[in-house]
């Protein structure tokens, strides 16, 4: 006996999401995005192994926002960038005047 979809076995029909289907799988299609937009998230966060790689990734983000900036406004742009560790508190800010 042959598995369906072989070259030798057609498949009849084919079950699972329709994309195009009426609005009664609406909900469905949300189910699809919100388990794909989880998976995305947890992804990102899992490829964070060190202890710094959050930190890191803060001070670049504001490092490309003001590089951005420079880049559109050329002159009379200051690029600014305020690191604020507060140990007690457990908190970390960074602020940049970049855009945003």
């Amino acid at each position: 006996m042959t598995k369906p979809g072989t070259a030798f076995e057609p498949i009849d029909s084919i079950d699972g999401f329709d994309p195009l289907a009426a609005d009664s799988e609406a909900a469905s299609m949300t189910a699809v995005l919100e388990d794909a937009s989880k998976r995305i998230v947890h992804n990102i966060l899992k490829s964070y192994t060190g202890y710094f790689d959050i930190f890191s990734e803060l001070i670049q983000n504001a490092l490309d926002a003001v590089e951005t900036r420079q880049r559109r406004e050329r002159a009379g742009y200051q690029p600014k960038i305020w690191i604020t560790v507060d140990i007690p508190s457990r908190m970390l800010r960074v602020v940049d005047n970049g855009v945003g």
